[in-house]
């Protein structure tokens, strides 16, 4: 029993490790697609998310 526990807990942190890992690669990527986001509006030639590049928007702003 102990050890069908254990099992279980360790395919639990592989999947934590692997989940945190994928998003940490999903985040650059989304990142870099700032240029081309979905759902954005244009600001002054620049493009800017409305959800997660927020502050991408501002700082296009005050770029200028």
């Amino acid at each position: 029993m102990e050890s069908m526990e254990v099992k279980l807990l360790e395919k639990l942190e592989l999947l934590m490790s692997r989940i945190m890992s994928w998003t940490r690669k999903w985040n650059t990527m989304e990142a870099s697609w700032v240029k081309f986001p979905r759902r954005c509006i244009r600001v002054r030639s620049r493009y800017c998310c409305r959800t997660s590049c927020r502050r991408y928007c501002e700082t296009a702003r005050s770029r200028r």
